[in-house]
């Protein structure tokens, strides 16, 4: 190894413990997202057949502090009991679902009729788009009294999806648009996030893609042995359930910049990649 990644890796690794600490800055940069890229690269190396799952919690266990860090918080209109972007579209990657069954499955009080409505709403779901979805004015089976029931554990979609007016989310509920002005630095923490766990799937030679939740969650509460299935290559989700939001260029754009933060997570210099910013 050359002395000049021993010294990106050195200050890699300071970087990923600054970053576990206290979380994204407010404008996130290439070096933050690698950081927390290898991080999760770490967990997924692991010998151990619930290491997804783990690597979704250690992306959402640094995610609070994140949002904190975007200075929009405060104003923001988001409140419990607040749930009109609740009943919309919801794709989540692997580890993200994996992660939400182990939630649902820790609360043994209400997991079986959690299960329940779970199966039922994928049956209703499945093959739908966004807007089909949307239409059906049906709310997440997540969704109890206007709350998420694993809100700890609820996929960066969720947490990302922020309004600074609840008139104007109840507007895009009634008008079946979801054409609501997310703030872009809590948009930007968002990506980062994404960003960092899928360049760390990517890495390992697992599919960085999302799923539709409600149908992929169907699949991972059906069996127990779902995650280490799919970390063993298996196909475990219907790929009718892939989320197709992006179009053809825009997922190129995606691709190279997962390729960036796995270069950079594994001791390149940003310079060298033409300074590539995160997605």
């Amino acid at each position: 190894m050359s002395l000049k990644r021993t010294r990106a890796l050195a200050r890699l690794r300071m970087l990923r413990a600054e970053v576990e600490r206290h979380g994204l800055p407010a404008r996130p940069q290439l070096h933050h997202v690698a950081a927390l890229t290898a991080g999760a690269i770490a967990i997924l190396a692991r010998d151990d057949p619930r290491r997804a799952g783990a690597a979704a919690r250690y992306i959402q266990r640094i995610a609070p502090p994140s949002f904190r860090a975007s200075g929009v918080e405060a104003d923001l209109a988001c409140r419990r009991g607040c749930a009109w972007c609740c009943h919309g579209y919801v794709s989540a990657s692997a580890p993200q679902i994996f992660a939400a069954a182990t939630a649902i499955r820790g609360n043994a009080l209400t997991f079986d009729a959690a299960c329940t409505s779970i199966r039922d709403m994928s049956v209703r779901v499945r093959g739908l788009d966004w807007r089909a979805r949307i239409a059906l004015r049906e709310p997440c089976p997540l969704l109890a009294d206007g709350a998420c029931t694993i809100y700890d554990a609820r996929p960066l979609s969720c947490r990302g999806f922020a309004s600074f007016s609840a008139e104007t989310c109840k507007r895009a509920y009634d008008a079946l648009t979801d054409e609501v002005m997310i703030p872009p630095p809590y948009a930007n923490v968002r990506s980062a996030l994404e960003s960092a766990l899928r360049a760390a799937l990517k890495a390992c030679g697992l599919p960085a893609v999302s799923y539709e939740l409600t149908s992929a969650l169907s699949t991972a509460l059906d069996s127990a042995d779902a995650e280490a299935r799919w970390l063993a290559g298996e196909l475990v989700f219907d790929p009718m359930t892939i989320g197709r939001s992006a179009d053809a260029a825009t997922e190129r754009q995606r691709d190279v910049m997962l390729d960036t933060l796995i270069a950079v997570a594994r001791g390149a210099a940003p310079a060298a990649l033409g300074g590539a910013r995160p997605a």
